[in-house]
């Protein structure tokens, strides 16, 4: 109980202070005015004392200073209204601004000779209650007025972030994206020496983590090039890596592992490097919006068209564009110092499948032949699947005994019966290549049974079938797999998804007439669900 009164007591000692100090400071700027040379010379000395009795410079200037700027030169009036301004800016937003907006329209303004200080315009910017205007619109507002202060003025740019930031606290779910978008537009605009003296100042965890929980990813990674460009610190990297990755979405996860290589030390950096390049591996170039982030990205882009209306900052957000990240891996590890930080095999497998994937007719002239074992033969089947090479069935098959009896993991070697399955497959719907692809089911698959290897087997035998247009017995040996137990609900849901896409392509292609557009679709549909991610 105790504790409640002293809480209350402090709270209005604290009120009393502010408002005490608020009405000397009226006051002060009252006598300032009344000792102006204008108003000595045009105020009734029978007006001072009621002058002084005024609550407000509002009153003030209305009922008694306003009527005497009929009697001045318009020169004079513009020197009065500034020297007002300059004193009401700290307490009163409703007649400052009318002042301010008075004075620029002026016929007499000129912004050089008469010119209005920055920390007025801070002021204004700050004493705005938020209620009519918010700070970023009223900013909009001033820059309309030809008058551009974000630039030259840091604090204002400071202000409205966190303003912004505020806000969220009471933004519903509906406003939320919106106010982020906002929120990251004055972000990317600030200058990096801002970013760096204020980072420790904003609540650049809280905002980084609002940003991954209203799945707004295209914001994210907005925010976090901005922070790398700023200079990211060590301690802003430790609070990132503390994130939880599991409830991310995979574009979210990449854009972590990013943000933790291109901002580590050199302790850090080969581990570093080694993730982003398996992550970028399996699952680029480009990364697939979830459904939630779909919709955030679409308020987002909804968002940024007001926003441009409302305000003019120098950078725009460019939302909807779609990064490649084999371009990016590239850029990264071929025109930078990180490079060197690829040093296990691990992770020059992956760097030399992402430089193969990015462009393959031209990769002989990057890559001598001395690369890894399993990159050779992923890129032979590879270039079989996506039609560049044509061998027969017979070529293929020999090539498989020989691969065989090579040193390849056991993981390994199932991807290899993968990739040589759907090779099979395209190169012709033949009982033959049907027959060599259930043979090597029939082989394999019961090693492969209620293993986690289960599902990517079955996948590609699946898929294979369809390709050869056996649709029946693709959905047979799929039911029978679910039926024993193999392969779950969401293992039926994503094998499904192929159904779906072949019933698609074939009455496509009733209407073309022709195989072609088939097998085009189904080879591009094989290359990047299953064998880029292999």
């Amino acid at each position: 109980m105790n504790s409640v009164k002293n809480k209350s007591m402090t709270l209005r000692k604290t009120l009393c202070r502010f408002y005490c100090k608020q009405f000397s400071g009226i006051e002060e700027a009252k006598n300032q005015i009344l000792s102006h040379p204008t108003v000595v010379k045009y105020i009734k000395n029978e007006n001072i004392p009621l002058i002084e009795n005024t609550k407000s410079l509002t009153e003030c200037y209305h009922t008694f200073l306003n009527p005497l700027l009929k009697n001045l030169e318009e020169k004079e009036v513009l020197e009065l209204q500034k020297y007002i301004l300059e004193r009401a800016s700290s307490f009163e937003f409703g007649l400052s601004d009318l002042l301010m907006r008075e004075i620029v329209n002026s016929r007499s303004y000129s912004p050089e000779s008469n010119c209005i200080s920055s920390s007025v315009f801070e002021n204004l910017v700050k004493l705005n209650p938020g209620r009519r205007i918010s700070h970023l619109e009223y900013l909009g507002e001033l820059q309309r007025l030809n008058i551009d202060i974000m630039d030259k003025n840091s604090n204002i740019m400071m202000f409205a972030f966190d303003s912004i930031m505020e806000s969220l606290k009471e933004a519903n779910d509906a406003d939320l994206v919106s106010k982020l978008t906002q929120l990251v537009y004055v972000f990317v605009n600030m200058p990096p020496e801002v970013l760096t003296k204020s980072l420790s100042l904003i609540k650049i965890n809280e905002f980084i983590k609002m940003l991954i929980d209203s799945n707004s990813t295209r914001l994210l990674e907005l925010a976090l090039d901005k922070i790398l460009e700023a200079g990211c610190s060590i301690s802003l990297l430790e609070h990132i890596r503390t994130y939880n990755a599991e409830p991310m979405t995979p574009y979210q996860q990449l854009l972590i592992l990013r943000f933790e290589l291109l901002g580590s030390n050199d302790k850090m950096k080969e581990s570093n490097a080694s993730n982003y390049l398996e992550f970028v591996k399996k699952n680029g170039p480009y990364l697939v919006l979830s459904d939630g982030e779909r919709l955030a990205t679409e308020t987002s882009e909804s968002e940024e068209q007001l926003l441009y209306k409302e305000i003019s900052l120098n950078r725009k957000l460019d939302i909807e564009s779609n990064k490649n990240y084999f371009h990016d891996a590239l850029n990264i590890f071929l025109n930078t110092s990180f490079g060197n930080a690829i040093k296990n095999n691990k992770g020059k497998s992956d760097f030399e499948r992402i430089l193969y994937l990015n462009n393959p007719t031209n990769f002989p002239s990057l890559k001598n032949d001395t690369g890894d074992e399993f990159e050779k033969v992923f890129r032979y089947y590879h270039s079989i699947i996506n039609g560049r090479e044509n061998y027969s069935l017979k070529e293929v098959q020999e090539q498989f005994l020989s691969i065989k009896n090579k040193d390849f993991s056991e993981l390994e070697f199932l991807k290899i019966q993968q990739l040589h399955m759907l090779a099979l497959s395209v190169i012709g719907s033949s009982d033959e290549a049907k027959d060599c692809i259930i043979e090597l089911l029939n082989e394999n698959v019961a090693k492969y049974l209620k293993t986690d290897m289960c599902l990517d087997f079955i996948k590609a035998f699946v898929v294979s079938i369809l390709m050869t247009r056996d649709v029946d017995l693709a959905n047979y040996i799929k039911e029978g797999f679910y039926n024993n137990g193999s392969i779950t609900k969401s293992d039926i849901k994503e094998l499904n998804k192929f159904f779906v896409n072949y019933g698609e392509f074939s009455e496509s292609n009733k209407e073309i007439t022709s195989d072609e557009f088939f097998k085009r679709n189904m080879q591009d549909l094989i290359l990047d669900e299953i064998v880029n991610r292999i």
